[in-house]
């Protein structure tokens, strides 16, 4: 699997957000992950929530050709973290 991101975008996020695109790959790298449809209207996209170094994150995504292309990434709100735990209780 490819990855790929605006690097203005990939700064401005680690600013924001704390959490670097390099490091949000890892919600793709098999381990349990929930993913939804977003309800952003002008592009499909798609979020992408688990667990990265400890934390419950959600990533934005589309697909672009063969890459998946990271739009942001922050730590997953409330209502993704109990979807989360609803769908992995164990």
């Amino acid at each position: 699997m490819r990855f790929e991101w605006d690097d203005n975008k990939r700064v401005s996020n680690l600013d924001k957000h704390g959490i670097d695109f390099v490091d949000a790959e890892l919600v793709f790298d098999g381990r349990s992950a929930v993913t939804v449809p977003s309800p952003y209207l002008d592009e499909v996209r798609t979020l992408t929530t688990g667990f990265v170094e400890g934390r419950l994150i959600t990533v934005v995504w589309t697909e672009r050709e063969d890459a998946i292309r990271i739009i942001s990434a922050r730590r997953a709100r409330d209502a993704e973290v109990r979807e989360y735990r609803e769908l992995h209780r164990g």
